[in-house]
């Protein structure tokens, strides 16, 4: 993967990524490169958060506080739903949402409720799904020869049936059939189709944006054009919109994307916060006093 490191000045890593799922057709060993992709993505990112939440952070985190202050928020506004949405793959806001929804055992335990329902678009790395028309095999399914022999088997064929697996390393052969992360590798331009997450998850995050009228943005771009697809295909009706992305002058960079977009005509009011995630949550009454109440 000789791309992947030597990437040239004003290019994305997801640029490359992109070129090289793009490409797979033409060349098949890159749907190899793409599987061994998501392996590492996976692993490293369930070892490092799982390890740092336990030793440092000892379950303090930003994402702790957040959540929180979005408890208190909801409970002074009549129980106002609130959805949250997260591409990232590893289990910190999951673990932070724990002591207000419960610790999810099935798939549909993160939407299956009205306290915090859960998405994760591009998939966790605690989420597996079953692979078909995949024979067992001679070789061993523990998970490192699991791993090499999903690698070489690529492209999978996947199921929808899908499995909360909280382990570093597990089995990776279930029942009748073998069992891949659920980890949508990060390229720019994504297809709808391109979601790692259960159909059942994208038809609850469709009805979901339709109701939307607060949207507050922690850490993200807003370059995602799959993502914006939804939000088009629904029919926004968000009013006020605030990101925070380190500093007020990245925040207005976010929110520069998001008027390109026609369907954010209903915006009223948008605010590019002046600060990152950890000066939000220094201030407990900070939700209330940028949303109202």
């Amino acid at each position: 993967m000789d791309r992947l490191r030597h990437i040239p000045a004003g290019r994305y890593v997801e640029e490359i990524l992109e070129e090289i799922k793009s490409e797979s057709a033409t060349y098949p060993m890159n749907y190899r490169y793409i599987a061994a992709i998501q392996f590492y993505l996976r692993d490293i990112l369930y070892k490092v958060g799982t390890a740092w939440q336990r030793e440092e952070a000892a379950g303090v985190t930003n994402y702790s506080t957040l959540m929180g202050m979005l408890y208190e928020w909801q409970i002074n506004h009549s129980n106002d739903p609130v959805v949250l949405v997260t591409f990232n793959y590893d289990r910190m806001l999951d673990e932070a949402r724990i002591p207000f929804s419960g610790r999810p055992g099935q798939i549909n335990d993160y939407i299956d409720t009205s306290d915090f329902p859960l998405l994760k678009p591009h998939g966790s790395v605690d989420w597996f799904v079953e692979v078909e028309d995949l024979p067992r095999g001679e070789g061993a399914a523990y998970y490192d020869p699991g791993t090499q022999f999903l690698t070489d088997s690529a492209p999978w064929s996947i199921t929808d049936a899908y499995h909360v697996i909280n382990n570093p390393e597990p089995d990776l052969f279930r029942g009748e059939r073998w069992i891949a992360p659920v980890v949508a590798i990060p390229v720019q331009r994504k297809e709808t189709d391109s979601f790692a997450f259960p159909r059942p998850h994208l038809d609850f995050l469709r009805k979901a944006i339709a109701q939307v009228t607060n949207l507050l943005i922690l850490g993200w771009s807003g370059r995602e054009n799959h993502f914006h697809d939804l939000w088009k295909e629904t029919g926004a009706r968000v009013e006020k919109i605030v990101a925070v992305a380190g500093d007020e002058a990245s925040g207005g960079e976010v929110l520069d994307q998001l008027p390109v977009q026609a369907y954010w005509t209903n915006v009223t009011t948008k605010i590019p916060f002046d600060g990152g995630f950890s000066d939000f949550v220094a201030d407990r009454g900070r939700i209330a006093k940028l949303f109202g109440g």
